[in-house]
């Protein structure tokens, strides 16, 4: 089977889960934010420095998504901006759960036929587009304290743009 749908489903799949990868990662840097960044004149030099950013993304990265949404869950008393985003967050951890562990098997049947591959692709679409306004929704609920250490959307940009033309001269 090569069917244009098909592709359709692998193709959004994807783009979900890479959302939803995203959503962890950006987690893990309000993590950050909120654990590591005050602790940066604590340093005697960059290299403990770039240690402990360093020790704070492994222990981060080997964390599930549900951990690191527990993890942001407990400063929701100093941070109380994160209340608003914890209900969406559940929401996102069940999905990618489901995405990971049921989507295939809950919709094989589906498969088989344009109008079930066409509601695959709907699922899909709902999926992504909660991770994405999640993501958002994160991103507005924590400007003040991304503000504080000067992470605004220009400097962002900005690390993005370098990191691109880094990735762009490895490609000749």
């Amino acid at each position: 089977m090569d069917s244009e749908e098909e592709k359709e489903i692998y193709a959004r799949f994807g783009l979900a889960f890479y959302l939803v990868n995203c959503l962890e990662h950006h987690i893990a840097n309000v993590m950050c934010c909120i654990e590591v960044m005050p602790r940066m004149d604590k340093c005697g030099d960059r290299i403990e420095w770039e240690n402990l950013i360093d020790k704070h993304f492994d222990k981060s990265f080997d964390e599930t998504f549900g951990r690191l949404k527990a993890r942001l869950s407990e400063y929701s008393k100093i941070f109380p901006a994160i209340l608003v985003i914890i209900p969406d967050l559940e929401k996102c951890v069940e999905e990618r759960n489901f995405l990971a562990h049921h989507f295939y098997r809950e919709y094989a049947q589906h498969w088989f036929s344009v109008k079930g591959r066409q509601e695959m692709i709907k699922r899909l679409e709902v999926a992504y587009d909660l991770f994405d306004l999640t993501s958002k929704k994160l991103d507005s609920s924590m400007e003040p304290l991304m503000e504080k250490y000067a992470l605004t959307e220009s400097a962002v940009e900005e690390m993005y743009n370098k990191m691109k033309a880094e990735a762009e001269s490895y490609n000749g």
